[in-house]
């Protein structure tokens, strides 16, 4: 693991700190701070690679409220922030899937339930930041983004309002966009049109979307596919990357972050890339 990253600790709990402290700091540069307020100044010190947020402060939502904030602000936005807490405990929330899919989630790039294993936080750490390095590394000039009209794009995804928003985003990108909600859909339109990037969410009325990696990769074996997920578990992150996949997104993640992806797919010398 690296030791220039850089994390921040913001938790009310001196205890839990002391702790974590003692287990991040074998790796990583670490700073504290008991508060929203506190953090907000770490955080322009320090310019933290990562953040390890509490949600129950002075405040029930602190924790929520300092996230959605961050994201507003263009020097930190990109920040990723891993979120723990104690939620069902000490705050009543947990999060349920309604009649369009999963609950809008807060911004952060994954959810961990306290008491967290040492081993399962420097995981969770690491993949955050190989992730978050990977697209930092691959620099795109403004005039790349827009110039992809031959580009075509297959988008599945059952979720009508994140299918319209894909559909703004991405045409308004330059992309040649279809959207479909099944692996059926998806197969008949395969058939028919050669795709440049495939975005096959994990949650199909008919196939699993990593299950749907193998019957894609029948009819375009050299299709580069983005998986996607309304949320992130370490069971479902390991059935994903045994599957020849180009990357991994979360939706509640920027979605600066899924475009730079697909810009790193539709660009010819980053086409052997993958996240491993």
């Amino acid at each position: 693991m690296a030791r220039s990253h850089k994390i921040l600790i913001i938790d009310d709990d001196p205890d839990y700190i002391r702790a974590t402290r003692r287990v991040l700091e074998r790796h990583y540069a670490v700073s504290c701070a008991h508060n929203g307020k506190e953090g907000w100044q770490r955080l322009k010190e320090d310019k933290p690679d990562l953040i390890l947020l509490d949600v129950l402060m002075e405040k029930k939502t602190e924790g929520f409220e300092f996230s959605r904030e961050l994201r507003k602000e263009r020097a930190f936005h990109d920040i990723p922030i891993i979120m723990l807490t104690g939620m069902r405990q000490q705050t009543g929330f947990f999060f349920v899937k309604n009649e369009s899919g999963y609950s809008k989630l807060p911004p952060t790039d994954l959810f961990m339930e306290k008491p967290v294993s040492p081993t399962e936080l420097l995981i969770n750490i690491e993949n955050v930041l190989q992730r978050r390095d990977f697209l930092q590394e691959r620099p795109f000039r403004k005039e790349e983004a827009k110039s992809p009209e031959h580009k075509f794009l297959l988008i599945v995804e059952p979720d009508k309002g994140i299918s319209k928003e894909y559909q703004t985003i991405f045409t308004g990108e330059g992309y040649n966009v279809q959207i479909v909600s099944s692996v059926t859909e998806a197969v008949k339109e395969l058939k028919n049109n050669k795709c440049d990037c495939i975005i096959v969410d994990v949650d199909l009325p008919d196939m699993a979307g990593y299950d749907a990696v193998s019957v894609i990769k029948t009819i375009e074996p050299t299709a580069h596919i983005i998986i996607t997920a309304a949320t992130n578990t370490k069971e479902l992150e390991a059935r994903i990357r045994k599957e020849d996949i180009f990357y991994y997104y979360i939706k509640s993640f920027d979605r600066e972050e899924l475009k730079l992806a697909i810009r790193n797919v539709l660009t010819p010398c980053e086409r052997e890339v993958h996240i491993q």
